[in-house]
Parts: C-alpha cells; sequence; structure tokens
C-alpha cells in the first residue's frame, strides 16, 4: 500500500498524523520544484518533517508500509528537537541512535557526504543497532549518489562498494541493488574504471545461495554475461533460471520470457513460440492480453515477419481502441513495409 492510500484507509497512519499537519508536493510543478531545491530532495518519496518555525526535525526516504512510517513519525514526535540540535547532542554524547537519524536525515535532503559519515559512526558505535537499521544498505546508496552529483570521489565508492559486497553478512537484496547499479553506471562510467567492481559483483551472485533472490539474482547474471561477456548463449541460460518453475504453463512467465528474447535479440524463434502458447493461456480480451499481444509483434516484426505483426498489433488495437502506444506501434511497423 502506498502513502496516499495509507493516508485514506490506514488507521496506523491517520494515528501518526494526529496533530500533524499534512503538505503534499508534486515535484513536477512550480511549488514543488521550489520545495524540492529548498531541502535538497532527490529521490521520491521523500518525507520532511517541520516543527512551526519551518526548521527540519527529521527527513527520509522511502514510504516502506503503514508500520515502519508510523514508527518513524511516533519515533520524531517523541523526540522533537530540530536537527541541528540533533547534531549539537550527538557532538556532545555520540550514540548510535542519533547517528543513524542524522545519516537518514542527511541522505533524505541531499548531503551524501555527512550522511555516510554518520552512517560510519553508527557502524561504529553499535555495529547490530546500525545493521539492524540498514545502516550499510543506506551508506552505499549514499555513496552512489555523492559520486553521481560530484560530492563524493569515484575510487572512495568503489572501494566502498567491494567491502560492502565482500560482507559476510551482506544482505542479498541490498547486494542486488548494488550489482544492478554497477551494471547501469558501466555504459556511463566505463567498463575499463568499473568493471574489475562489476566482477566482484558477479561472483558474489554467483556465490550466493539464498532461495528467495534466486530469480532476481539469476536476471542479474543473464545481463551481466550480455552486456560484459557478450555471451548470449550463457545469458539465455541464466534466463531461463531467472523463471519460476510452472514458467511452461505460466502466461505471465511466458510472455516474460519471450519478452527477454526480444530485448536481448536472441532466439526469437522459440520466444515466438512461447508468446503464442502464453497468449492461449489468457482467456479474457483486455489489456493485458493485448499487452502480451504486442510481444508477439515486435517478436514476428524483429524476425521480418512484418504482415503478421501488423495483423496482430490490430488485433491489439481492436482490444484497448484508446492506447495511444498500440497505435504507435502499427504505424512503426506499416512504414517499414
Amino acid at each position: 500500500m502506498d502513502f496516499a492510500r495509507g493516508v485514506e484507509n490506514d488507521a496506523t497512519v491517520r494515528n501518526a498524523l494526529q496533530n500533524q499537519v499534512l503538505i503534499t508536493f508534486d515535484a513536477g510543478t512550480p511549488v514543488g520544484k521550489e520545495f524540492v531545491e529548498k531541502y535538497g530532495v532527490a529521490v521520491y518519496p521523500t518525507f520532511i518533517v517541520l516543527n512551526d518555525k519551518g526548521e527540519v526535525l527529521h527527513a527520509w526516504i522511502g514510504y516502506g508500509s503503514a508500520e515502519k512510517w508510523s514508527g518513524v513519525m511516533d519515533e520524531i514526535k517523541a523526540d522533537s528537537i530540530t536537527l541541528e540540535t540533533r547534531k549539537e547532542r550527538f557532538a556532545s554524547a555520540p550514540t548510535a541512535r542519533n547517528a543513524i537519524l542524522l545519516g537518514k536525515a542527511y541522505r533524505a535532503t541531499g548531503k551524501y557526504s555527512n550522511a555516510v559519515n554518520y552512517f560510519d559512526q553508527a557502524l561504529e558505535l553499535d555495529a547490530t543497532a546500525a545493521k539492524a537499521a540498514e545502516v550499510p544498505f543506506k551508506r552505499i546508496r549514499s555513496l552512489f549518489s555523492g559520486a553521481s552529483n560530484g560530492s563524493i570521489s569515484f575510487p572512495e565508492t568503489v572501494a566502498a562498494t567491494e567491502k560492502f559486497l565482500l560482507d559476510p553478512d551482506l544482505d542479498y537484496d541490498a547486494g542486488l541493488w548494488a550489482a544492478n547499479t554497477l551494471l547501469r553506471a558501466a555504459g556511463q562510467i566505463g567498463l575499463e574504471r568499473i568493471g574489475p567492481l562489476l566482477q566482484v559483483a558477479q561472483t558474489v551472485m554467483l556465490n550466493a545461495d539464498d532461495d528467495p533472490s534466486r530469480g532476481d539474482r539469476m536476471q542479474f547474471l543473464a545481463k551481466y554475461s550480455l552486456q560484459i561477456d557478450e555471451d548470449p548463449e550463457q545469458a539465455l541460460i541464466y534466463c531461463r533460471r531467472s523463471l519460476p518453475v510452472d514458467w511452461e504453463t505460466n502466461s505471465s512467465a511466458l510472455n516474460d520470457f519471450a519478452w527477454w528474447c526480444y530485448e536481448a535479440n536472441i532466439n526469437l524463434e522459440e520466444a515466438e513460440e512461447m508468446a503464442r502458447k502464453g497468449l492461449e493461456l489468457k482467456a479474457e480480451d483486455g489489456f493485458d492480453k493485448a499487452n502480451s499481444i504486442d510481444t508477439l509483434a515486435q517478436i514476428l516484426f524483429a524476425q521480418g515477419k512484418r504482415a503478421e505483426a501488423i495483423e496482430q498489433i490490430r488485433l491489439a488495437i481492436t482490444m484497448v481502441p484508446d492506447n495511444d502506444y498500440f497505435r504507435e506501434q502499427l504505424k512503426v511497423f506499416e512504414s517499414n513495409l
């Protein structure tokens, strides 16, 4: 459940908002942009708690859940001091709790170097409490954000990321985030600078043995094989391993596999077969089925079967007549006959 629905429907969220004035901003509007610039917001959703003087009490990124969000609000209401006062309190009597709160607040307001500093101190003061609060993950995300805007050096980020990935207590969801972020960054930063670190990420994901994240890990390894090793056959093996056990009788999984092959531009004959099989399993017309028809149409077009592709995308349009994307696809197909 997202925050807006929580405000409307969840008693836990509503109770946390008692005696508070809730103001929401759309960052795309002029007033929203002004707020974003004033407080250094760079990630959405970001929550900022102000007192009646407009001073920041706390700031953090992400809703998470009604319980998580309300827990943060209740903690701040019970200890409603300004961020500056919390800094002074920490300087005179350092605690892991205040270091964590300060790190979260500085990360949420774009002061990434400060965030990393406080996260480091939280880990030194009480590593157990800091890890329970996901500080290592928040720290690595702050480093990436700081490296992106130039406030933190690239070598520092690389060294910290390697240490993070090699931590025996690594949370694999966090590790996957780092691995996928590195893969996306390779095209921007250059493989010669980030390649060795990507190899570390690949090794960590290969050696992981946690079943819940197996599918996501295999997807990362498939992308790595395609983009870095340029080995489409191995990528296809990892892609198959990422799928659920029942994927050949699961319409959504069949469509996912077919689309992956289309985007990778490999194994298109089998992709066509699986896309058709997935469609046979979808009983009801509508957007979901039309979307799967689009997958088949794209695969047909990529194989040079343009008349068939046009036939399929027209069928999708009959199911969802007002969909602009399908109509644009028809124009693309017809212009390339």
